[in-house]
């Protein structure tokens, strides 16, 4: 482990989607559970970063993820005529420098609630409009949150899509978190 990496510590992700777009799927929200209040009011729900996250990055030469992921906790539900409520929720925000292209980050978000979207990563987070960071805490200005192939593929296989809507804008995010450095720096 590198000795001046840090591991983030605690925080907010906020999100807002676009349930307009959702229900051209016949997707709707119908709750959330477990949340917290959003950063701003530019978005509609806050998920509360847990301590269990073992997300580790430098911050020398600007931001470089090396490992782990965000973990939160709180849940969505959404609500379909085809496969009833799919509850999504306690959230893991990984970096996977696979998953980077022209629009997306690398940055990925992983549903962990048991049941038909369990362990799938659902989302893509493209690039930020800003990072900061200070001595303590860090900032991922709001970014996109695009439909992953994963994701895309079980909407299509469940008749919840005409087409492949891999890469389809759903909202937006923000990232707000402290960090500590990391137990062995």
């Amino acid at each position: 482990m590198n000795p001046n990496s840090h591991l983030i510590q605690d925080g907010t992700t906020s999100i807002n989607l676009d349930t307009k777009r959702l229900s051209l799927s016949g997707i709707t929200l119908s709750g959330v559970d477990g949340t917290v209040e959003p950063i701003s009011d530019e978005f509609a729900v806050g998920f509360d970063i847990i301590e269990e996250s073992d997300f580790l990055f430098l911050k020398e030469n600007g931001f470089t993820p090396i490992s782990g992921e965000i973990k939160h906790t709180g849940t969505i539900t959404l609500s379909s005529a085809l496969l009833g409520d799919i509850v999504l929720g306690d959230f893991d925000v990984g970096f996977d420098p696979s998953r980077q292209s022209e629009d997306a980050s690398g940055f990925f978000v992983k549903n962990t609630v048991d049941g038909l979207l369990d362990d799938l990563i659902i989302f893509d987070i493209s690039n930020t409009e800003s990072l900061e960071i200070s001595e303590m805490d860090i900032s991922l200005g709001s970014a996109d949150l695009l439909i992953s192939e994963e994701f895309a593929k079980t909407l299509l296989d469940n008749g919840l899509a005409p087409i492949n809507l891999k890469g389809f804008d759903l909202g937006d995010a923000m990232i707000n978190a402290d960090f500590i450095p990391s137990p062995a720096g």
